[in-house]
């Protein structure tokens, strides 16, 4: 791996090799991920969480949340927001337990908690009928991004804490 600083990313990219400008690149994507962070660790605990399940709810279960102009997207489209919605909030909610509660656990139980409520949702969405199905791969999709989500938080939330150490 190379080690990269700011100011030579910012002064050399031009001139650059690939693999460095590579690393440049992820170097600024971690910053704005760090930043990102630090932001919602000004949020109270829960309401990050709470906001982002109760979008998924209405998202998930409301007969038509969106308008019927949305246009068509690729085939698997909405495994991808599956995916993506409960990476999100599986992340949050890792990140409120270990703030509430300090536990190193954390991270498995917002993975848990949240690939559950993905079946819980897909098991309404079968038993309401409301112009809603129940599918396997929706919920194998929750669950991929519930798992990803927190590997993603756990990742930058170490990263943050590298970048706090070597600040001191």
């Amino acid at each position: 791996m190379i080690s990269v600083d700011r100011a030579s990313c910012v002064t050399n990219f031009g001139v650059m090799s690939t693999k460095l400008r590579q690393s440049c690149c992820n170097f600024a994507f971690m910053k704005l991920l760090v930043k990102i962070f630090d932001a919602m660790m000004r949020v109270p605990p829960v309401v990050l969480s709470a906001v982002a399940i109760g979008g998924m709810l209405w998202l998930t279960l409301a007969p038509d949340p969106l308008p019927d102009e949305t246009p068509g997207l690729f085939e698997g489209a909405d495994k991808v927001a599956h995916f993506l919605m409960f990476g999100v909030i599986s992340a949050l909610l890792a990140l409120d337990i270990y703030r509430l509660k300090g536990s190193r656990q954390a991270w498995l139980a917002g993975a848990v908690v949240s690939g559950a409520l993905g079946g819980i949702v897909e098991i309404l969405q079968y038993a309401m009928g409301a112009g809603r199905s129940g599918d396997w791969a929706d919920w194998v999709a929750d669950m991929s991004g519930a798992v990803a989500g927190v590997i993603v938080m756990k990742y930058v939330a170490g990263r943050r804490n590298d970048t706090l150490k070597q600040e001191s």
